[in-house]
């Protein structure tokens, strides 16, 4: 073998091991550009109403209460509206923001896309508008892309930064699942994700829960969320859903993710109830792991792990579709850090 051969099969090793690196050995692959986002008071008080705020709850409702502020996971439909104020195309928006164009990675057909979890960190809140004196950017990174293999998925984990003015007030860290675009010789092993909470947790059972939250998704609570900025076709159009493999139209896993983020609030930092204060929340994620439709009646149980002024929170969300039947999981690893404000509760 000359030295020319060597010096080939040697460039074609390295550039085989670079493809089979493991996520722990590879840099974040992608980062956009700062984009710019905007939203108003109207866009906040329709947030709070398509994720099922009630009356006792009014500073989330009315502008003109005393203490009137945004719900606080509103940021994360923020990397779906940017500016937009009206409708706009799901394919071509998701492509543009979400699934960009990556040297060296194939580009993933956002058709045959799932949810596979949000993980918000609230570092400040925001205003109940952005203000035209101070641009809000979001940031994204691509911290992952993992190939789990022929006919198995792509999955893509990217965090989202939303600041102004060297301030940054909320991470958001998604988990994107490209179902069936494996085998595209990309890095393997464990995508990045942040650790996942054990739920129930180590030592407790089902049977030991603090509190267990229920609620019904309105008929038409998917008509109502998807004027946040996300217009897929899959939560509206009952044809779209039943070409995807479902019955008809399904929820958008960020619908069941904040409503629930609402019961926990409310239940856990004192939101609404008298002489308790309101939480202010500091971290709430969960795992998609089934879809939910209208109608269906969700169930969410409740561990306390941490108490005191930070009340830490696991939690798992079942569903009953229609209200009726057999409970499956549709969230699980969930977790929530609440700030508690005011009169603390002794432990719950």
């Amino acid at each position: 073998m000359t030295t020319a051969e060597k010096k080939d099969n040697n460039n074609n090793a390295n550039a085989n091991n670079t493809k089979k690196k493991s996520n722990d050995e590879l840099a974040p692959v992608y980062e956009s550009t700062p984009v710019d986002v905007a939203w108003n008071t109207r866009d906040v008080l329709l947030f709070a109403n398509s994720i099922g705020c009630e009356k006792e709850q009014l500073w989330y409702l009315y502008e003109n209460h005393p203490h009137f502020t945004p719900f606080p996971t509103y940021p994360i439909v923020l990397t779906f509206k940017h500016t937009h104020t009206s409708t706009i195309p799901f394919a071509q928006h998701f492509d543009t923001f979400l699934n960009p164009a990556i040297p060296d990675y194939p580009h993933f057909d956002s058709t045959r896309v799932v949810d596979g979890g949000r993980t918000l960190h609230v570092h400040h809140p925001i205003p109940s508008t952005s203000p035209s004196t101070a641009t809000f950017t979001i940031t994204s990174r691509i911290l992952s892309i993992t190939d789990k293999g022929p006919k198995k998925p792509a999955i893509v984990v990217i965090e989202h930064r939303l600041e102004s003015a060297g301030t940054l007030y909320a991470t958001v860290t998604e988990t994107t699942i490209y179902l069936g675009q494996g085998g595209f010789g990309g890095p393997t092993g464990a995508p990045r994700l942040p650790p996942i909470p054990v739920v129930p947790p180590m030592g407790r059972d089902a049977g030991g829960v603090d509190a267990v939250l229920e609620h019904r998704i309105p008929e038409t609570a998917h008509l109502l969320y998807r004027l946040n900025g996300d217009y897929n076709p899959l939560h509206a159009d009952p044809a779209a859903g039943v070409n995807a493999g479902f019955k008809g139209e399904i929820m958008h896993g960020l619908y069941t993710w904040n409503s629930v983020a609402r019961a926990v609030l409310r239940r856990f930092g004192g939101d609404g109830e008298e002489g308790l204060g309101v939480g202010e929340l500091v971290i709430f994620e969960a795992r998609f792991v089934a879809p939910t439709r209208p109608g269906d009646a969700l169930r969410t149980e409740c561990w306390v792990t941490k108490d005191g002024r930070e009340r830490e929170v696991v939690f798992r969300t079942w569903v009953k579709e229609g209200g009726v039947g057999e409970e499956k999981l549709c969230l699980n690893g969930g977790r929530a850090v609440i700030k508690v404000n005011g009169k603390v509760k002794g432990k719950l």
